[in-house]
């Protein structure tokens, strides 16, 4: 069940799928910080045993102010954009920033001023994530407000879990903080998607855009699980060392050329199906990539690597521009905008699930995740 884009008078009751989505999306919110806290040995071990207190100073008195400017500005936009989709809006917003710093943390340098920033900004995103969701919560019914609460303390025996699973312990290798921030961010992303489908017509607009929003999330997965790869890419000779930055720009230009292309009306999207047959056709390019980066010297060609990838980013520029073009055409015009958040959100999330996808098989292929050079 759905919250209309309308204020309701009536507390909305909601079955068993909307009390687990409010649950994941407070699990979201919840679960970096309680990584991060969680791993006591490891920071104690590198900046002294003063370090939870600095991070706890740092995570939540940096979110009092933000809660106050937003109460003050929530009228003025509630009058713009309406209730509910400034609820939505705040709440994306959280769960997206909240998201991308999971994922970027295993990548951070050992300082501990950058630690203690980007403790600082999860703080803020979680906080913005945080009061959106009790705003949301308070037009429903009570058993969803006690799933909300229970997701904020479940996310701590998933922590552990995650961290079991990992193997994280007082000497964690990068590899093993690349996984554990790696699954917290797909929980972020899926906890962005229960709540985008928590505001709005979401099952119809869900139903509608249904084909373009599968075109779009496996297209952006594709992009973020090949690119990483670049510099594992073995040149024939023929341009050598050069050649990782030859396939950057080369995909640039090809990813610009296929934005561009759907302004042509012989390469203008025709219908749903069409985008999703282009997105698999770019998934079957994917395993002749990674065939190639263990290929015997004999077959290396730096020409159809070049082609490989441009083919890929050139039809992932169009896919990205056309399912854009094309999302919003299948729903009613008042629903425009609920269904460009939702591709918004499969972009985010492929960017999530890509990078998670690059890790396990750097791991696969090469052992490990820290830039040693492949044989």
């Amino acid at each position: 069940m759905a919250i209309p884009m309308l204020n309701m008078p009536n507390k909305i009751k909601g079955g068993r799928w909307t009390v687990a989505r409010f649950f994941l999306v407070s699990t979201a919110y919840t679960s970096a910080w309680l990584a991060v806290s969680s791993q006591l040995d490891y920071f104690k071990d590198l900046y002294g045993p003063q370090i939870l207190l600095q991070l706890n100073i740092a995570y939540y008195l940096p979110t009092v102010p933000l809660l106050l400017l937003s109460s003050l500005l929530d009228r003025h936009l509630d009058r713009k954009l309406g209730v509910a989709r400034n609820i939505l809006l705040r709440l994306l917003l959280g769960l997206v920033g909240y998201g991308l710093l999971a994922a970027w943390f295993p990548f951070q340098p050992t300082d501990l001023s950058v630690l203690i920033i980007t403790v600082v900004a999860l703080g803020l995103f979680s906080g913005l994530a945080f009061s959106a969701s009790y705003q949301l919560v308070s037009r429903f019914a009570n058993k969803n407000v006690i799933a909300l609460g229970m997701g904020c303390t479940a996310a701590g025996p998933l922590v552990l879990a995650l961290e079991l699973c990992a193997g994280i312990g007082p000497h964690a290798s990068h590899a093993d903080m690349v996984l554990l921030y790696g699954a917290v961010a797909l929980i972020v992303a899926a906890g962005a998607a229960a709540a985008a489908s928590l505001v709005g017509a979401g099952r119809e607009v869900l139903h509608a855009i249904r084909l373009p929003l599968t075109a779009h999330f496996v297209s952006s997965t594709i992009s973020l699980t090949v690119f990483p790869f670049f510099t594992y890419v073995p040149s024939s000779g023929l341009l050598g060392e050069s050649f990782p930055r030859i396939l950057f720009f080369a995909r640039v230009f090809a990813d610009i050329a296929g934005r561009l292309a759907p302004r042509s009306r012989f390469a203008t999207p025709s219908s749903p199906r069409a985008l999703l047959g282009v997105a698999l056709f770019k998934l079957a390019l994917v395993p002749i990539f990674f065939a190639y980066l263990k290929a015997p010297p004999a077959w290396r060609s730096d020409v159809g690597a070049l082609l490989l990838v441009c083919v890929l980013w050139l039809l992932g520029g169009w896919s990205n521009t056309s399912v854009n073009l094309l999302a919003p055409r299948l729903v009613l015009p008042e629903l425009k905008g609920t269904a460009a958040a939702y591709m918004a959100i499969a972009y985010q999330t492929a960017h999530f699930l890509g990078l998670a996808v690059a890790v396990c098989l750097a791991l696969l292929l090469y052992g490990d995740t820290t830039g040693r050079r492949p044989h």
